[in-house]
């Protein structure tokens, strides 16, 4: 029992350790937003705007989409839009959501 707790801990500290690492933690953000992700470096070079609003595509994680204060899901929105076309009209590949998008 107290070696399998421990084992818990140790993971649960690798993972935080991986998170802070990895992870843009110090703005609130809606996690990760792509599945293809993997696509965003090679699209950034031509976007316009990394920011709309208090909505700002993280530089050092792509992926993550910040609120800089008092962004909108419409600020958000627009930027998600805006890298879905560019990835369409420069590698004619569609960006896929990870997060689900309420009405």
């Amino acid at each position: 029992q107290e070696r399998r707790k421990a084992e818990i801990e140790t993971t649960m500290q690798e993972y935080t350790k991986y998170r802070r690492k990895n992870q843009p933690l110090r703005y609130p953000s809606a996690g990760g937003i792509f599945k293809n992700y993997k696509l965003l470096p090679k699209i950034l070079p031509f976007l316009k705007n990394s920011r709309i609003g208090d909505a700002e595509i993280c530089m050092s994680a792509p992926n993550w989409i910040l609120n800089k204060g008092k962004a909108t899901s419409t600020d958000v929105m627009q930027l998600i839009r805006n890298l879905q076309t560019l990835a369409k009209k420069k590698l004619n590949e569609n960006l896929e959501l990870e997060i689900k998008v309420l009405p």
